[in-house]
C-alpha cells in the first residue's frame, strides 16, 4: 500500500511540475529567447538574483501586470494586453517568489 501511495503521489507531483513549467513558459513568452527589461503587455518578467561570489541562485520572482481586483490569476491567464478594456486598472503583480535556504 505504502509503495503504491508514494508512486501515485510522485506521479501527481510530476504532473504538477509539468503544468507549472508550461504555465511559466506561457507567461514569460518571448522573453525566454530574447531577454529584456522593457515593460510588456504580453509577457511576465522573471527577476533572478545570483550571489556574486558563489554564482549560486539566491532568489527569483515573477513580475507582471495584472488587474488590481484582488483575484489570484490562473496558471494560464491571458496576457495583460487582452485586459486593457476591463474596468479594473492594471498594476504590478509579484508572484512565484522563491529564496534559496542558504540565504
Amino acid at each position: 500500500d505504502s509503495f503504491a501511495e508514494n508512486e501515485q503521489l510522485s506521479s501527481v507531483r510530476e504532473g504538477r511540475l509539468q503544468t507549472t513549467l508550461k504555465g511559466l513558459r506561457w507567461r514569460l513568452g518571448s522573453r525566454l529567447e530574447q531577454p529584456n527589461l522593457k515593460a510588456s503587455l504580453e509577457s511576465s518578467l522573471l527577476l533572478v538574483l545570483q550571489d556574486q561570489q558563489s554564482r549560486r541562485l539566491a532568489a527569483a520572482a515573477e513580475l507582471s501586470l495584472r488587474p488590481i481586483d484582488g483575484k489570484l490569476p490562473a496558471e494560464f491567464s491571458v496576457p495583460p494586453l487582452f485586459l486593457l478594456h476591463q474596468p479594473e486598472e492594471l498594476g504590478a503583480y509579484l508572484c512565484n517568489l522563491v529564496v534559496a535556504r542558504h540565504f
